[in-house]
């Protein structure tokens, strides 16, 4: 080049064609009109200038480029074989190519009266060199273009585009907007959607890369990568994500392109949403024994077992109520309200009604306070030896109370001490509860009964059995 003041900041080429007047379709351009590189920084190529058969009479032309010197550098300019430099018939061209300011400029003229060349051909070779990466316009800012004549054509002209490197064109993240809630349970899945990318290199196809963490940092440790997608969207499974954590999570997308590689975020770097399970109570379960309209009897303690209550919910836990009362519709009425964390307990059986129905169920609650019931509630009878009322202390079955009974408390008392066959029926004043003893069997009892019997007589009564 005859003149250069700094790396090709704009190409302009000053071409003069010779052309009839009136032809159309006339015009003059760079080709390819789109360079692919993906080899970097260093990386040469040329660019041709060239003219279309609608020139037909080419005396001169001027032709600028301007573009982005800080990317591209020319090495060389050579004139093109339509111009040769010693035409029959003249003393050669006028060609030249300079650098002006942000400009890069090609021209020509054929000496000589009457001489011309017609297209198409080419009029001149540039080399490049690349110096960054990145897409470059070579936008054209003038052009002029005169027939053999001198008259100024009415033509058109084209630049071309360089794409060096180029990753996808940018996307944005769209689903789910920041900070979003977002709810499931293991099992099911929610979706995240971006907009589509494009790579401007023929043949080659964008694949994108999600990534979803539990921290900003994207620290490979906390990182979920599905590769490989196609599409704008991708299908999370809940059970796929930290188990038990819920919180924010951070999720980005990477656009690439299938045969270069080159990569794109997407736009913001990466979003947030919000993740917590569904809340839903404990599955259902059922109690297991004692079986329903159980009789016990002889013993002081019953063990109540029954089903696990399951809860879908990771991390969650349950813990269970056992209810005891005289009413099915429990927990209305509840003589017994036991908390319980596994699913079996044993149960003293003192202090509960004898010989009359009782029912038990359980309630099972999950840590954020939902309930489930037991399917069903269970009826249980504790048997005891008192019946009816009390006061048979010698056992003999009699529907009213004796001397006889009178007799047994004071040889238990004050004589043999032998134990009664059943502590309730001596227990006349019910001192002891439900589950009397040798302690509470006393003297008073022994004044009730003869009191009973031969003073204020029935008309007072005696207590029914618990």
């Amino acid at each position: 080049m005859k003149y250069r003041k700094s790396y090709l900041t704009s190409l302009v080429l000053l071409v003069m064609l010779v052309n009839a007047p009136g032809i159309q379709g006339q015009s003059i351009y760079l080709d390819p009109a789109a360079q692919y590189i993906t080899t970097g920084i260093g990386t040469e190529f040329d660019l041709e200038l060239k003219v279309d058969a609608g020139i037909t009479s080419l005396k001169s032309f001027v032709y600028h480029v301007d573009f982005d010197p800080t990317k591209l550098d020319t090495i060389s300019v050579i004139q093109g074989p339509l111009l040769p430099s010693s035409p029959a018939g003249a003393s050669g061209t006028m060609f030249g190519s300079y650098i002006v300011g942000d400009r890069f400029e090609v021209e020509d003229l054929i000496l000589g009266a009457g001489i011309d060349v017609a297209g198409p051909g080419l009029v001149a070779t540039i080399r490049f060199v690349v110096l960054d990466t990145g897409t470059i316009d070579l936008a054209v800012s003038h052009h002029r273009i005169r027939d053999v004549s001198g008259t100024l054509l009415t033509t058109d002209a084209y630049g071309a585009t360089v794409y060096i490197d180029v990753p996808p064109e940018p996307f944005e993240l769209i689903a789910p907007v920041e900070g979003e809630l977002i709810t499931g349970l293991p099992g099911e899945d929610f979706q995240l959607f971006w907009t589509a990318s494009q790579t401007p290199y023929p043949g080659e196809s964008v694949e994108y890369t999600l990534q979803y963490s539990s921290i900003a940092s994207f620290d490979p440790l906390f990182t979920t990568e599905i590769p490989g997608l196609t599409g704008t969207s991708a299908t999370i499974q809940v059970a796929d994500l930290v188990e038990g954590y819920e919180g924010v999570y951070y999720w980005r997308v990477i656009a690439t392109g299938d045969l270069n590689g080159f990569e794109r975020m997407s736009t913001p770097a990466y979003r947030s949403f919000n993740f917590e399970y569904t809340r839903v109570p404990p599955e259902d379960f059922d109690l297991l024994s004692p079986v329903d309209n159980t009789e016990i009897s002889g013993v002081a303690e019953v063990m109540y077992d029954w089903e696990d209550a399951v809860t879908i919910i990771p991390g969650d836990n349950v813990d269970y109520r056992l209810y005891i009362g005289p009413d099915p519709e429990l927990p209305t009425g509840a003589l017994v309200m036991i908390p319980v964390t596994s699913s079996v307990v044993t149960v003293p059986i003192a202090g509960l009604p004898r010989n009359v129905p009782l029912y038990w169920m359980v309630r099972a609650s999950n840590s954020y306070g939902q309930t489930t019931y037991s399917t069903s509630t269970f009826g249980i009878t504790f048997l005891g030896c008192c019946v009816g009322r009390v006061g048979d202390a010698n056992n003999t079955g009699d529907d009213e109370p004796t001397i006889g009974d009178v007799s047994s408390l004071i040889d238990l008392l004050f004589i043999s001490g032998l134990p009664l066959e059943c502590w309730a029926e001596g227990d006349i004043n019910q001192s002891g509860g439900a589950d009397p003893d040798r302690d509470d069997i006393t003297i008073g009892d022994v004044s009730i009964l003869i009191d009973y019997l031969f003073i204020t007589g029935s008309s007072l009564g005696l207590p029914d059995c618990f």
